[in-house]
Order: structure tokens, then C-alpha cells, then sequence
């Protein structure tokens, strides 16, 4: 499971071994485009797309790649993701 903090602690990313509950945290220092999570979802290859303060961030592979006013996004915050198709 994904959550995202608001104001400024990034984003978790909580599971469960069989032994002991598991928890890993990404923020802007390990490529996240803000600390500011707004929305998460998750697509049907397994990718994660967040939507943050300072624009759209794709988790693929433990990488990060960011998409903002720069790439066309029409303003920096990203407040909601659906997936084409969705209604």
C-alpha cells in the first residue's frame, strides 16, 4: 500500500513480510518531484503515479522520473490521477 503525506513527509510505501510489518519512505532526496503528496495511483504494469506540489512523479523500477510545467503539465500541483478509462 501506498500513502501520501501532506504537508512534507513524502511518501510511504507499507508492506508485510510473514515476519514483520515493512516500511519504506521515498521524499525529494531520493528523486521524488515533492515531499508534498497530493494523490497516488497505482497502473496496470505495476508503476506507481503520484501526483505531488511541484508536478507529476512516475515510480518505475526504484526510479523516479518527473513530469512538470516544463514537460506541458498545466499547473505544478497534481491533485487527482485516473487511468484512461476510467469514469
Amino acid at each position: 500500500m501506498w500513502a501520501g503525506t501532506w504537508p512534507g513527509g513524502g511518501v510511504a510505501v507499507l508492506g508485510e513480510d510473514q515476519l514483520k510489518k515493512v516500511y519504506t519512505e521515498y521524499t525529494e532526496a531520493d528523486g521524488l518531484a515533492s515531499d508534498h503528496v497530493l494523490c497516488v495511483l497505482g497502473d496496470a504494469n505495476g508503476d506507481v503515479w503520484l501526483g505531488t506540489a511541484a508536478g507529476l512523479s512516475h515510480f518505475h523500477d526504484g526510479i523516479f522520473t518527473n513530469y512538470t510545467q516544463a514537460d506541458g503539465l498545466p499547473h505544478p500541483r497534481v491533485r487527482a490521477l485516473a487511468r484512461a478509462g476510467d469514469t
